[in-house]
């Protein structure tokens, strides 16, 4: 399971493709693996080159750490030492489950989490166990994020009936600006929350620490 083979039909359906690498699993429950992408690998594979059904489960959680946080995000984690990948993938440290995006929300993180433990017993224990899961989440906002330039990333949601949301992150030469803003077809976009959301000046961690304080207020 990865990004990549899961497609999107013209109802917005999504399916999954490219069954190259799947294997009937065994009475014992078990599977002998075959060569799977270095940095899609469940820990338990590495040690023993054997799976059962909850290392689909971790690829899954896997999908969804990259859906949510982009990309940009997980690829700046991999390591170019292959060996160094696995031990890191062995040891869950790879990917790094503290880092997410500053739109998560912390139950989405959770979840996530859950899914990625490095002990198969840890995990959900089925895929329906995982998808009741996920359902019981009620998101307030759908954020959808486009990067600006210099590292910079716009952040949107739509709101039915009301101006929609915009929280930006402004690279300054070096230092990062958080701004929000509400907007509305056909009008100017108008500030938002400016004493308590907009900031200047900041280093990008700090940024983000901010950042995640500005979504959880914008969600009340």
């Amino acid at each position: 399971m990865k990004p990549s083979n899961v497609l999107f039909s013209n109802t917005n359906k999504p399916m999954v493709s490219d069954f190259g690498q799947s294997r009937s699993i065994s009475r014992t429950g078990a599977v002998t693996v075959p060569p799977l992408y270095f940095s899609a690998q469940p820990p338990e594979t590495i040690k023993t080159g054997v799976a059962t059904i909850l290392a689909d489960i971790y690829q899954v959680g896997l999908l969804l750490y990259r859906a949510v946080n982009g990309d940009d995000l997980f690829n700046a984690q991999i390591p170019p030492d292959p060996a160094l990948l696995s031990g890191r993938i062995s040891s869950g440290k790879f990917p790094d489950r503290r880092r997410f995006m500053p739109h998560v929300p912390q139950r989405i993180r959770t979840l996530i989490r859950k899914a990625l433990r490095v002990d198969p017993a840890q995990r959900f224990q089925t895929a329906t166990e995982m998808a009741d899961a996920f359902s019981r989440v009620y998101i307030l906002l759908d954020w959808s994020a486009e990067p600006l330039i210099n590292g910079g990333i716009r952040w949107k949601a739509l709101r039915l009936g009301c101006a929609d949301l915009i929280v930006e992150l402004l690279n300054q030469s070096g230092t990062w600006d958080v701004q929000t803003f509400t907007e509305k077809s056909g009008e100017p976009r108008r500030a938002r929350g400016k004493i308590e959301n907009w900031r200047s000046g900041l280093s990008r961690d700090d940024a983000f620490v901010h950042l995640e304080e500005v979504f959880e207020r914008l969600l009340l």
